[in-house]
């Protein structure tokens, strides 16, 4: 049904965690004509569509020149998300339209567009170049310091930066049969109004919502709703927009609420004993008020959240990856391999960094993948589909 049902959800607390949606930067054309990889409707719509663009291709009546545009795929943006479309990509072209469509295979043509000048940023230059060598040796034609100015059906525009201020550029036409618009994220539109409800201050084109160091957004005088995720921004720590951040700001948040918004430590039983701290404990469960005294004014007030980054992983295709890593020793362990190290903001322990590429990286990268799964079940159907991919290919059919 079409029809939109609006109810009311009382709640003693609120946790936002809507995420973000693609952003356009203002484009014209890129709503109407590219892909974008924010959903499963997204993935779903992408892959009909790039099976299309091969059946259109495989007509009888369709020129060669007209097979080139058709098979011409454009990812923009370099980040994490369209380099890894582009790894992926690849290996579809090369393992499976190899097989399924043979005669088409000199026609298909890879494009990433970047307005950078490295692909995936955020990672060490070693990692960026290790990435942009693997990509572009799998066939990708990568165009850095690249801006687009217009998407139109069948038609990008874009113009290279120049590389001095006198120098004038030209803008290019850049064919393509199906575009994929991987470039940032943008706020919805329930942060947008939120936002404009409750934080007047927060005058950042960014428009996330903002909360304090418990995640407590700013601007709700009760302190009963948080923001985690890519839809909140601390106010006093900037976070990456990742999943591992999400995660660890949910654990977090879980943690509180079940300790009734105070972490319990174990000062109760260092100031009396575990005995007698026991004892009080069970009084104070009973509802002895003296011990519900003394176990309260024992209780620490909740720890701000404080982020441990665990690293970044990126597939680059052809089964190799990078990976960018920060692995916690043990106190007390002495460092066995050489490489840059830290320390641990949290435990204090020595962290060292591990930054392999190729097939270390991926091996890495899968082995995080099926670690992260939330279930048993989960890790068995990831490994099956690797498993019968591996063996029979993929299933091309467009469902």
């Amino acid at each position: 049904t079409t029809d939109k049902r609006t109810f009311t959800v009382p709640y003693d607390k609120l946790i936002l965690s809507f995420g973000t949606k693609s952003a356009t930067f203002g484009t014209p054309g890129v709503r109407e004509n590219c892909y974008f990889l924010k959903d499963v409707n997204d993935a779903r719509a992408l892959r009909a569509g790039i099976v299309e663009c091969f059946e259109e291709a495989s007509l009888p009546d369709v020129s060669v020149d007209r097979k080139r545009e058709i098979l011409g795929f454009v990812v923009v943006g370099g980040g994490p998300t369209g380099v890894e479309f582009a790894g992926e990509l690849f290996d579809f072209l090369r393992q499976d339209v190899s097989r399924f469509y043979p005669d088409l295979v000199p026609y298909v043509s890879a494009t990433l567009v970047q307005a950078g000048d490295a692909v995936l940023p955020t990672f060490p230059d070693t990692l960026r170049q290790s990435a942009l060598k693997t990509l572009r040796g799998e066939g990708t034609d990568v165009l850095l310091n690249t801006k687009v100015l217009e998407v139109n059906k069948g038609e990008i525009r874009i113009q290279r930066k120049p590389l001095t201020p006198d120098e004038q550029t030209d803008v290019e036409s850049l064919k393509y049969g199906l575009c994929v618009w991987a470039a940032g994220n943008g706020p919805n539109e329930l942060a947008e109004k939120l936002v404009d409800k409750y934080q007047p201050f927060n005058t950042g084109r960014a428009k996330r919502i903002q909360t304090d160091d418990w995640l407590r957004m700013l601007g709700n005088e009760k302190g009963n709703v948080f923001a985690i995720g890519d839809c909140s921004a601390s106010e006093s720590l900037p976070l990456p927009q990742t999943a591992q951040v999400a995660a660890q700001q949910g654990a977090y948040l879980a943690r509180l609420i079940n300790r009734g918004m105070k972490a319990a430590g174990n000062e109760l039983d260092e100031a009396y004993g575990s005995s007698i701290a026991s004892h009080v404990r069970t009084e104070a469960k009973a509802g002895n008020p003296l011990a519900q005294a003394l176990v309260d004014s024992k209780r620490m007030v909740a720890k701000p959240f404080q982020f441990l980054s665990l690293g970044a992983l990126a597939y680059t295709g052809g089964r190799t990856a990078v990976a960018d890593m920060e692995i916690d020793l043990p106190q007390g362990t002495s460092q066995v391999t050489p490489g840059k190290t830290s320390n641990n903001p949290i435990s204090g322990s020595q962290m060292i960094m591990a930054r392999p590429s190729g097939w270390a990286g991926f091996a890495l990268w899968r082995s995080v993948y099926i670690t992260k799964q939330v279930a048993t079940r989960n890790r068995i159907l990831v490994l099956f589909d690797w498993f019968s991919a591996r063996l029979f290919g993929r299933d091309i059919a467009n469902k």
